[in-house]
C-alpha cells in the first residue's frame, strides 16, 4: 500500500529542481535519481545507527521526506509545474515516432510483466541478496550477524537497501523484480546522455540504434526481470564516466559531488565496481591534471578531494562493519577472497583470461563450439594450461558459452559482441590515421572500456557465470559502438537494417527466460507462468518445493519465533522466511564454522531448520530438539 511513496516521493524531488531556458530535462532527471538514491541510503544507514530499522520506522521515514518534498514546491509552484511541463514535452517527443516508440515499449512491457508475474528466484538471491534483508529488518539495524553465508555480511548492500524498502513499503516482494527494470530505464537515459557528450545526438537515428542495442543485451534482458546487482552497479558506473566528462568539460562543483556520489554508489552496489572505475580514475587523473597545469586555479585541485570524500563518506557505514568484524574494510577473510583473484598475474596468463572471457560470449551456435575447439588448441600450442586453477575459479574447467542465451548467471551476448569487436577495429584505425573528430572525448571513453577489459581479465579468476559481471562492459560500450558507427553513414545505415535480427533474438530471450519463461520448452526450467507463485520460487530447484513449503507450515503451525538455522553456504534460506512478509519469524544461524561465529549471541530459540544435518536430535544451548521430518530429503525440522 505504501510503495506508491517512492514514485511520489521521486516526483516530487524532480519538482524541486530549479529549471531554467537552458536546463537540460535528461540531466535533471539523472542528478534527481542520484539524489534519490543518496536519500534512501541515508534513511537506511540512520535508521540501522539508531536500531530502528523496521517496517514502521521506514514508512514513517519515506511519509517525511515527502511532506518536506511537498512542502518545498509549494513555496515555489510556478517553478515545479515548468519542471512537469518540460519533461511532459520530452516525452510527447518521444511518442512522434510511433513504430519506435511500440517497439520499445513492448520490449519494457514484457519485461516488467515478467517479474510482476514471476517471484525472486535467482539463485544468488535465494542465499545471500533476499535472506540478509530478512536479517536486517529482523535485527532492526544493519550490524554483521552470525551466518552460515559470509556473502550475506561482506558483500556491498546498496542494491539490497533498495530491495528492502520497496518490499517494506509494499508488505511482499511483488515489485522487487522492477528495482532492475527501473535502474535499466535508467541506464539508457546515461546512455544517451554519454551520446549527446559525443556530439552525435542531432541524428535521432543514433540515439534509437542506442536503445535498442541497450534493451537486447541478453544479460540485460535477463537481469531486469531478476533481484541481482549487475544493471545497478552498471548505472553507476555509467554515472560516473558521464560526470567526469563533464567536469572535464566544464570544472563545476557540482559535477564533482554527483562524480563522488556514482562512484561511491557504484562501489556499494558491487565489489566489481573496483575494476570498472580504476581504469576511469585513471585516464581521469591523466587527463584531468593535464587540464589544470594548462589553466591553473586553486578550487580545481581541492573539488577531486571533495569527491573522494564523498565516495568514502557514502561506504563508511558498510566499510566499519566490515572493519568490526575481520580487521578489513572490504570484509572477507583471505580464504574468501582468494578464490576469486588469480594467483599469477603476468602477460601469459592475461592472455589466456582474454581468451577464456571472450570464450564467453562468442556465438550463436556453430560459433562457440569452433571457438572453443580452437582456443583449445591454441593454449596446447603454446603450452598454457586453459583450466590452470591459478586462473580459473574454483577448479573449474574451460567451457564456452551455450547455444541459446536465456540463463541469466550464464548468458552470452554474441551479437552484442560482434558488433563491439567491429566497433573496436573501426575506432582503432580511426586512431591511427588520426582523424579529425568534432569531439575528442570519444577517445576518453574509448580508453577507459578498453583499460576496463584488460583490467578484468588481469585481475580476476575465469569462470562460466562471469558474462553477469560483464554486463557494466556492454552497457559502457553502447555509445562506443554508435560512435564507431556514425563515422561512416554507410555503418549505420548497415546496422539499422540489422536492428530486426536484435529485436528478434531479444523477444526470444524474453519469452523462453530460462527461470521466468512466457512459454515453457526444453530450453527453460520446468516452470510455467501458471504455477503457483509459491512453487515459481523454485524454478532452478524444483525439488525442494514441497519440503520448503513444509517448513513454512511447521514455523507457522508450531507458533515459532526465532528459528535457529543450520545450512551450507550456497544453501537456499529466503524461501524459508519469504512466506512470512515481515512479521516476527527472526532466523538465528547456529554452529557456525566461519569467522562470523564470533558474532553468535547464546540465545534460546524455538525450533531448527537445517539443510545438512539429518539426525534424531540435535543439542544447542542445553537443549534438545527432536527431528520431526526424518523422511525429508533436503530440509529438516527439529523441535
Amino acid at each position: 500500500m505504501f510503495i506508491i511513496l517512492l514514485p511520489l516521493c521521486f516526483i516530487l524531488l524532480f519538482c524541486n529542481w530549479e529549471f531554467k531556458p537552458d536546463t537540460r530535462i535528461k540531466e535533471t532527471l539523472l542528478k534527481s535519481i542520484i539524489v534519490f538514491t543518496l536519500i534512501l541510503l541515508g534513511i537506511t544507514e540512520v535508521l540501522s545507527f539508531i536500531e530502528l530499522l523496521t517496517p514502521t520506522a521506514i514508512v514513517v521515514s519515506w511519509c517525511l521526506i515527502a511532506v518536506f518534498l511537498f512542502g518545498r514546491i509549494y513555496l515555489k509552484k510556478e517553478l515545479s509545474f515548468n519542471s512537469l511541463k518540460s519533461l511532459k514535452t520530452k516525452f510527447l517527443g518521444l511518442t512522434k515516432k510511433r513504430g519506435r516508440f511500440l517497439l520499445i515499449g513492448s520490449i519494457l512491457g514484457l519485461i516488467l510483466l515478467q517479474g510482476l508475474i514471476y517471484p525472486p528466484n535467482n539463485w544468488d538471491s535465494m542465499t545471500y541478496h533476499l535472506p540478509r534483508i530478512t536479517n536486517w529488518l529482523s535485527h532492526g539495524s544493519l550490524d554483521h550477524y552470525a551466518t552460515h553465508i559470509v556473502r550475506q555480511l561482506y558483500q556491498p548492500p546498496f542494491s539490497e537497501f533498495v530491495l528492502m524498502h520497496v518490499q517494506v513499503l509494499n508488505g511482499s516482494d511483488l515489485f522487487m523484480n522492477a528495482v532492475q527494470f527501473t535502474f535499466l530505464l535508467s541506464c539508457i537515459l546515461v546512455i544517451l546522455l554519454l551520446i549527446e557528450e559525443l556530439d552525435i545526438a542531432s541524428n535521432h537515428r543514433v540515439k534509437y540504434i542506442a536503445v535498442i542495442l541497450a534493451l537486447t543485451i541478453p544479460e540485460a534482458i535477463l537481469q531486469a526481470s531478476s533481484t541481482q546487482n549487475d544493471i545497478v552497479v552498471s548505472f553507476f558506473i555509467l554515472c560516473a564516466i558521464y560526470f567526469s566528462i563533464k567536469v572535464l568539460k566544464k570544472t563545476s562543483i557540482d559535477y564533482f559531488i554527483f562524480f563522488g556520489s556514482s562512484a561511491g554508489l557504484a562501489i556499494l552496489t558491487k565489489g566489481s565496481a573496483y575494476v570498472y572505475l580504476l581504469p576511469l580514475l585513471g585516464v581521469f587523473i591523466a587527463v584531468y591534471l593535464y587540464k589544470i597545469f594548462k589553466s591553473i586555479s586553486a578550487e580545481k585541485f581541492y573539488f577531486p578531494i571533495i569527491a573522494g570524500a564523498i565516495c568514502i563518506a557514502i561506504n563508511t557505514g558498510h566499510y566499519s562493519r566490515n572493519y568490526s568484524l575481520s580487521g578489513n574494510i572490504l570484509g572477507a577473510d583471505e580464504q574468501e577472497s582468494g578464490m576469486y583473484f588469480n594467483d599469477e598475474m603476468n602477460p601469459q596468463n592475461l592472455f589466456s583470461n582474454l581468451l577464456k572471457n571472450i570464450g564467453l560470449h562468442v556465438g550463436p551456435y556453430p560459433l562457440n563450439n569452433m571457438y572453443d575447439s580452437g582456443i583449445q588448441k591454441l593454449h596446447q600450442k603454446l603450452n598454457i594450461d586453459i583450466n590452470n586453477p591459478k586462473t580459473n575459479f574454483a577448479n573449474l574447467n574451460y567451457q564456452g558459452s551455450s547455444d541459446f542465451p536465456n540463463d541469466e548467471d550464464s548468458a552470452a551476448n554474441p551479437l552484442h559482441f560482434w558488433l563491439i569487436f567491429f566497433s573496436i577495429i573501426i575506432l582503432i584505425i580511426q586512431l591511427i590515421r588520426r582523424k579529425e573528430h568534432a569531439s575528442n572525448y570519444w577517445i576518453f571513453l574509448f580508453a577507459i572500456f578498453l583499460l576496463q577489459i584488460f583490467l578484468f581479465c588481469h585481475l580476476l579468476k575465469w569462470q562460466p557465470w562471469h558474462t553477469r559481471l560483464h554486463l557494466p562492459l556492454f552497457l559502457v560500450a553502447i555509445p562506443v559502438v554508435v560512435y564507431a558507427l556514425s563515422i561512416k553513414r554507410k555503418f549505420l545505415k548497415r546496422i539499422y537494417f540489422m536492428l530486426p535480427t536484435f529485436v528478434f533474438y531479444g523477444f526470444l530471450v524474453i519469452i523462453f527466460n530460462s527461470s521466468r519463461p512466457f512459454l515453457t520448452s526444453s530450453k527453460t526450467t520446468d516452470i510455467s507462468i501458471f504455477d503457483a507463485r509459491s512453487k515459481k520460487y523454485f524454478a532452478k530447484k524444483p525439488f525442494l518445493y514441497k519440503e520448503y513449503a513444509q517448513m513454512s507450515d511447521r514455523i507457522t503451525s508450531t507458533a515459532s519465533h526465532k528459528i535457529g538455522i543450520i545450512i551450507g553456504a550456497d544453501d537456499w534460506e529466503y524461501p524459508l522466511f519469504n512466506s512470512f512478509e515481515n512479521t516476527s519469524a527472526v532466523p538465528v544461524h547456529i554452529y557456525m564454522t566461519n569467522f562470523s561465529k564470533t558474532l553468535l549471541s547464546e540465545e534460546d530459540i524455538d525450533c531448527i531448520v537445517t539443510t545438512s544435518v539429518n539426525i534424531a536430535s540435535i543439542s544447542y544451548n542445553g537443549r534438545d530438539y527432536v527431528n520431526q521430518t526424518a523422511e525429508n530429503i533436503s530440509v529438516w525440522f527439529y523441535k
